[in-house]
């Protein structure tokens, strides 16, 4: 039987230990190895850990695990690795332990939350709220149970967990994102502007949160600041995306700038393959704003092909009839057209109003 010093252990833990802090992992390895395997389990499982070898680590803390399971320590880094790379039912269980162990360990908790969060188990909420309630500072506690929230439309109990966390931390970028999106969500456009915009001036935002930026200025009529960010979109990220191009189009509309109104519209109609009603609703009005009629009248006629069912659209394509025309013969069959196909629609009273007009100035006419 061969005995090992404990000089000679000791030694080769403290060179081993030496090793690892300078990176020199496989050095380490080697120093480690000298070490009765009881000891050798835990220094292995991080230095096996730290050059990226995962699963040969994971099977030196469980040994050191199954050793030693009453080191909350060890118990951690263990169920950690176990959810860091997808093990969830052995990570549950290390988890549980731990916190049978002591019930006052916050990131017991929050791993747990996370595990089950993974699971699509509905106990993950108040795990993390436990986990928050333990450490009111645990910002990835307070982060991941506000994301679940908003999710769940809790909005008040969101408001409430972001503004204490923001008040400890006010750039927090996870915070003032959920932040923004919840303003945005709630319609609360002009919050969203500011918590964006303050993300945007101290980190890299993403293409959504940037979208919800342009939408919220163009819904509070920014059209200035709302065409920059769609410019930022349009020229940075995706020039194919048809809802910008359509978005920015209503933008250009609000600057009266009909021409390129027109001009991304079209782009949007050409890229898209769906109904497009609303897409030539607002060509029309491009082509409204400058008076020509005929085009208005040739836009809502392929709305209407898109979308017979189109109220506003078999309205306004009657509006249109009544400018381009002064023979009100012709005006007459498209008010009638509307109030037979909407006898109840928003517009039926103003029709029928114009509808006995008209046939007040016809009949005039023939006198």
């Amino acid at each position: 039987m061969i005995c090992i010093k404990a000089g000679a252990q000791s030694s080769a833990l403290v060179v081993g230990d030496s090793l690892m802090a300078q990176g020199q992992y496989l050095q380490a390895i080697k120093a480690y190895e000298k070490l009765p395997i009881s000891q050798a389990n835990l220094p292995l499982a991080k230095a096996y850990r730290a050059m990226g070898n995962t699963a040969t680590a994971l099977v030196y803390y469980g040994n050191a695990y199954e050793d030693n399971p009453e080191n909350p320590a060890l118990g951690f880094a263990y169920g950690s690795l176990l959810r860091a790379t997808g093990r969830m039912s052995l990570a549950e269980v290390v988890f549980e332990e731990l916190i049978q162990r002591d019930s006052t360990n916050a990131s017991a908790y929050y791993q747990l939350g996370m595990v089950r969060l993974a699971a699509e188990d509905s106990t993950a909420i108040p795990l993390l709220a436990r986990a928050l309630a333990l450490n009111d500072q645990y910002m990835n506690a307070r982060y991941q149970l506000a994301k679940e929230l908003l999710e769940k439309r809790q909005y008040e109990a969101v408001d409430t967990l972001l503004v204490a966390g923001l008040k400890q931390s006010p750039n927090n970028t996870k915070l003032l994102q959920l932040q923004g999106i919840k303003q945005y969500v709630t319609k609360r456009y002009h919050d969203a502007i500011a918590s964006f915009e303050l993300l945007d001036s101290i980190a890299t935002i993403s293409v959504q949160q940037r979208e919800y930026l342009a939408n919220s200025y163009s819904r509070t009529y920014q059209y200035e600041p709302a065409l920059e960010q769609f410019k930022i979109l349009i020229n940075q990220y995706d020039d194919q995306n048809s809802n910008w191009h359509y978005t920015l189009s209503t933008v250009y509309l609000g600057l009266n700038e009909p021409e390129k109104a027109r001009r991304h519209i079209n782009i949007a109609i050409g890229l898209l393959d769906k109904p497009l009603d609303n897409h030539f609703l607002t060509l029309a009005i491009t082509y409204n704003r400058e008076g020509n009629y005929k085009a208005v009248m040739e836009s809502l006629r392929q709305a209407l092909a898109e979308n017979a069912q189109n109220e506003l659209a078999k309205y306004q394509l009657a509006v249109a009839a009544d400018n381009r025309y002064d023979d009100k013969s012709i005006v007459l069959p498209y008010y009638e057209a509307y109030a037979k196909q909407f006898p109840e629609g928003r517009h039926i009273d103003t029709v029928t109003y114009r509808i006995s007009d008209l046939k007040q100035e016809l009949f005039m006419d023939k006198d």
